[in-house]
């Protein structure tokens, strides 16, 4: 019997086309993207590719829309906080003209509780 994957939230096989631009970037691109020299500007360059990709993908207004993060609690982290400074400067309550509330359960992953 084929297994089957369930687990998507933690991880996800990579795409024929992910993968292979991974190959191609982990062989070739190798420098520090925030370095000053070439190796590091090249993976600068890749990074912002991969942004302008995203962006157009998404239809996002600007590739500076688009946020990279080095994985799940940090993109939760990211957006929690976000959220939370959009309510303390009172841009969502005036939006909506709520009381903004924060909810969460027992189920969420434990970067959220």
């Amino acid at each position: 019997m084929k297994p089957v994957y369930f687990d998507h939230n933690a991880t996800t096989p990579a795409s024929p086309e992910s993968l292979e631009a991974w190959i191609r970037v982990s062989k070739h691109v190798y420098g520090n993207a925030s370095s000053i020299h070439s190796p590091g500007q090249e993976a600068r360059r890749e990074i912002d590719s991969a942004r302008q990709s995203v962006a157009s993908l998404l239809g996002a207004a600007s590739p500076k829309e688009i946020v990279f993060c080095s994985g799940g609690t940090e993109a939760d982290n990211a957006a929690l906080f976000g959220v939370m400074r959009a309510w303390a400067g009172g841009a969502i309550s005036a939006c909506t003209g709520r009381t903004a509330h924060l909810i969460t359960s027992a189920i969420e992953h434990p970067a959220i509780l």
